[in-house]
């Protein structure tokens, strides 16, 4: 007598990420709270130099009209100095303006930043790193551009007090 042998076949299912990510191998979707669903922000993930660059990119996108002008004085004039925009000073600040050379640090500032203690620390922080910081305000950008091209150029040509020589 003849015996048929039957194979046994297993039909695989694909897992829900869901359902994997509950750690469960099967159960209801209904269980799932709407947190365990949630897809986390990428400024989450993102560690803080990435988050930093991000803040940047998007800064040098939504430009005052102050700095759009300083910008286009910075780039126009033949300074023989390499300006940054939306700098990233390490990982720690973003500079409106940034001359690696001459350790120079331009911030044009609204009403907002007059006598703000945050800017006072961080000051105190970039001149610990050797940095010379120039503070023009958006009114006198826009209004007076050769007067903030004129103090700019003065920071350039003079040498920088809190580098050691």
């Amino acid at each position: 007598m003849a015996m048929k042998i039957q194979k046994k076949t297993t039909k695989r299912v694909a897992q829900s990420p869901l359902i994997k990510l509950r750690g469960g191998n099967g159960g209801s979707l209904t269980n799932i709270s709407p947190s365990d669903t949630k897809v986390p922000s990428p400024l989450k993930i993102m560690g803080r130099h990435e988050k930093l660059i991000s803040n940047a990119r998007q800064l040098r996108h939504n430009a005052t009209e102050a700095e759009n002008k300083i910008w286009q004085y910075l780039r126009q004039k033949q300074t023989g100095y390499r300006f940054y925009r939306q700098y990233v000073f390490d990982d720690k600040y973003i500079l409106d303006f940034y001359c690696a050379k001459k350790k120079l640090v331009l911030e044009i500032d609204g009403g907002q930043h007059n006598q703000n203690a945050d800017d006072k620390v961080r000051d105190a922080y970039l001149n610990n790193r050797g940095c010379q910081i120039l503070r023009l305000w958006n009114n006198d950008v826009l209004n007076n551009i050769e007067g903030c091209w004129d103090m700019i150029e003065r920071a350039l040509s003079s040498p920088n007090p809190l580098l050691k020589s």
